[in-house]
């Protein structure tokens, strides 16, 4: 619980590893070390900015959980979460047949038209490989000539 209504209290949830420098530097800057540690920071726009960039690392705490832009804030359980309507979840599946019947159409009309023998039909690349020489070594006699 923050001392005062003008500090944040941060705490790191996760951890630095796989994060950019930036990142690593910032939780430095806050003074946050390892997963579980908390500070207290004052409550000013270099310290909101400082946790924006971090906002998935860090979680904020305090009487009246404030929120800060970003993503951090407080944890609030998932049951409190409104699932979405079953319509708005999922496209109309109508619209989603139609797109793939005309794909469908014009895509036998462009084969049919290529085995008539009509219209330009565009030949694949191939890659060539390319030849390597080996290298002759040089042979050592098996004699003493010196």
């Amino acid at each position: 619980m923050a001392k005062n209504d003008n500090m944040l209290r941060i705490r790191q949830v996760r951890s630095k590893i796989g994060q950019t420098a930036k990142q690593r530097d910032v939780l430095r800057t806050l003074g946050l070390r390892r997963i579980g540690h908390v500070v207290e920071r004052p409550d000013n726009p270099a310290v909101r900015g400082a946790v924006r960039l971090i906002g998935h690392l860090v979680r904020i705490e305090g009487p009246a959980d404030v929120a800060v832009a970003g993503g951090a804030g407080p944890v609030r359980p998932k049951a409190a979460a409104k699932p979405l309507p079953k319509a708005a979840a999922e496209p109309p599946r109508k619209a989603a047949e139609k797109k793939t019947k005309a794909t469908k159409t014009a895509s036998k009309k462009k084969t049919k038209a290529a085995a008539a023998g009509g219209g330009k039909t565009a030949k694949k690349k191939t890659a060539k490989k390319k030849a390597t020489k080996k290298k002759a070594g040089k042979k050592k006699s098996a004699g003493g000539g010196s």
